[in-house]
């Protein structure tokens, strides 16, 4: 798994230099703008204990919490100058939270109707309720962008491997269906007196759907087979192994049945027949499943459709009633 992650950083390395650059000029636009905003306000110990007058002109945003009598609210305001929001009057009666906000409101209003360079958070409302002030927005936001390379990255891995799974899924699905076609060549060739291996090379050569194309397996076979002249190699070893990689058992119980054929000498075309009896009903059963998958897929549009058609033809009938 981490060998073919490695693999797959390696040949994507130009791609997340780039992103790793985009990332890290995000980082420091942000860390820029965390910077300006830091300015806004007069710190002490680390600690929020004012607002500069000219931020104050644009509007700051803050968290504020209030304690008084083991009660604690917390919300978020808004400082600027000459907002005014609604009246804080009440006629029912009021709990501890909500006499506790319309005192954080009504001194909000006084703070918004200051003229001073700096406006001086305080520390408490009367003698007590005690008030922590921070900054609405994380000082740390501007780290954000260092996540997103690595989940890019394994996003984009997981899309590759899946993409992978579904081709090598199609591919055996494919040899699976062409199955039953190129065992029957073989037998046909078998009984034409043709040997073994001029069989395969004469299947390669000539299978295609009639406009020239080639299906799969007969172009998985003939690269086989120059493999096999390369390295002087089994051609049915091979495909063996190729069947055993993508796990279609029923070419690797033909290739073992060829193999067996090649060492005990016993009667090949025969066992193929009754081999390619066996691939065909196979075949006819998958051919089945997914007809009933279709059919399956299709319930749900065909019952959205008859919705449809009911709302349209007896939409009008109930409007008039």
């Amino acid at each position: 798994m981490m060998k073919e992650f490695m693999v797959f950083c390696k040949n994507k390395r130009i791609f997340i230099i780039l992103i790793a650059l985009i990332s890290l000029l995000a980082m420091v636009l942000l860390y820029k703008s965390s910077e300006s905003r830091r300015n806004m306000f007069v710190f002490e110990e680390n600690e929020i204990q004012g607002v500069k007058g000219e931020s104050i002109n644009q509007g700051v945003s803050l968290s504020v919490t209030a304690i008084r009598n083991g009660v604690s609210v917390e919300r978020d305001v808004i400082l600027k100058k000459g907002l005014v929001k609604e009246s804080d009057k009440a006629e029912h009666i009021l709990s501890e939270e909500d006499e506790m906000n319309i005192e954080i409101t009504r001194l909000i209003r006084e703070m918004n109707q200051t003229e001073e360079d700096v406006l001086v958070l305080p520390n408490q409302i009367g003698d007590s309720m005690i008030l922590e002030w921070k900054r609405s927005e994380s000082e740390m936001t501007w780290l954000l962008p260092i996540i997103f390379p690595p989940l890019l990255l394994m996003f984009m891995y997981r899309g590759e491997k899946d993409e992978v799974k579904q081709k090598e899924r199609r591919e055996a699905y494919s040899i699976l269906n062409e199955l039953p076609s190129f065992n029957n060549k073989l037998v046909l060739l078998l009984g034409s007196g043709l040997v073994y291996e001029e069989c395969l090379k004469r299947i390669a050569i000539t299978s295609d759907d009639g406009l020239g194309v080639t299906s799969l397996l007969p172009r998985k076979l003939g690269t086989i087979i120059k493999e096999a002249e390369r390295t002087n190699g089994d051609t049915t070893k091979l495909l063996n192994e190729y069947a055993r990689k993508k796990k279609i058992s029923e070419l690797k119980r033909m290739t073992t049945i060829i193999m067996d054929n090649q060492k005990k000498g016993t009667d090949l075309r025969s066992k193929l027949a009754l081999e390619g009896e066996l691939l065909w009903e196979k075949r006819k059963k998958r051919a089945e499943e997914q007809g009933r998958i279709a059919e399956s897929k299709l319930t749900l549009p065909l019952g959205i459709m008859m919705i449809a058609l009911l709302i349209i033809t007896a939409g009008p009938a109930l409007m008039q009633m």
